[in-house]
């Protein structure tokens, strides 16, 4: 049997099962627990837990409860090399016991559109046929880069007339959409928030969008990249570890996150604005030759098909070594 866990708080599950039957765990690592504790801090999370040798405070114990899930895990499967290191140098998780495996994405659900139809669809959903969407889709937090967003997006409208900033997804973190709001409260006739929105409609945002931008403070590998990239929508993303796995710097335009003296992660003022009016500027030709990678991009690295083929290798090595040992189940 194996068993196959993506979030740390299951460890009490993972080892009473464990406990019970002869079986392989597998963790995957989506994300990492210090980054939500210490806001990305990796400078004050380093301090605490050099610190914490004689003893885990309770501020680290969420981080303590990972390390323990993937120190009692058969395999630890990350989706970027950027954690493989992390667990490696903090956690001493054996190399050979960790493997990459990136998240996967079906090409065939997703569809582009021509200029003429994306107009039309622009209008249909309540858009002016000319304006130029900026499109966010995610979780609207603070570690996502939203208020310095709406903070450079300010910047952009002073300069551009026909841009409207489109923000889907919805406020699950402790910030909410009437906070952002107050936020960009002079620029509200072009910021758009949309909430949660269903498959059908994210589709066409991912149609009518002119440039996609991922703010984030922190990330792995998310979806969303992967949505963009196979819409060939023109990306701005964030150059953090993690994010930078997918694209390279001729593929996109990066965003340079910068660290204070404390270690805290932010955008210096018009790092974020640039990108956009570089790529609002930027001619047919040259966002083309941006797109034109992203095909390639997923086939070679990011599809759904490799991802698969990758996780089945892992499960059926790990049941393999399991028929091969004795099963004694102990029920207690």
């Amino acid at each position: 049997m194996v068993i196959q866990t993506n979030y740390p708080d299951t460890l009490p599950i993972v080892k009473r099962l464990k406990s019970c039957f002869a079986s392989n765990v597998v963790s995957v690592i989506h994300s990492a627990q210090w980054q939500f504790i210490f806001d990305g801090n990796k400078k004050q999370f380093t301090e605490a837990w050099i610190n914490s040798r004689e003893g885990y405070s309770e501020k680290l114990k969420p981080v303590c409860v990972e390390k323990e899930l993937y120190e009692i895990s058969d395999k630890v499967i990350s989706v970027t090399h950027y954690m493989k290191d992390f667990v490696k140098e903090f956690f001493k998780i054996p190399e050979e016991k960790i493997e990459v495996v990136p998240n996967g994405i079906d090409t065939k659900l997703l569809l582009g559109t021509n200029i003429t139809k994306k107009e039309e669809l622009k209008q249909s959903m309540g858009f002016n046929q000319n304006e130029k969407i900026i499109l966010y889709v995610g979780r609207l937090d603070k570690w996502k880069g939203i208020y310095f967003l709406l903070d450079e997006f300010a910047e952009v409208c002073k300069q551009y007339e026909n841009v409207r900033l489109v923000l889907a997804g919805e406020d699950s973190g402790p910030d909410k959409i009437s906070q952002y709001l107050a936020h960009c409260k002079n620029n509200w006739s072009k910021v758009t928030f949309t909430g949660f929105v269903d498959f059908n409609t994210m589709q066409k945002l991912y149609q009518i969008a002119d440039i996609g931008i991922i703010p984030s403070l922190y990330d792995h590998c998310p979806y969303v990249a992967l949505e963009m990239i196979s819409n060939n929508i023109p990306l701005i993303v964030s150059d953090t570890e993690g994010l930078n796995e997918i694209l390279t710097k001729d593929q996109c335009l990066y965003i340079n996150p910068s660290i204070d003296d404390e270690g805290f992660v932010y955008f210096t003022k018009n790092e974020i604005a640039v990108a956009i009016k570089k790529l609002l500027n930027a001619n047919y030709a040259d966002r083309e030759e941006m797109i034109d990678y992203y095909p390639e991009v997923i086939k070679s690295g990011f599809s759904m098909e490799l991802m698969g083929e990758r996780m089945y290798s892992i499960f059926r090595s790990l049941a393999q070594k399991t028929a091969r040992t004795p099963i004694d189940i102990k029920v207690t």
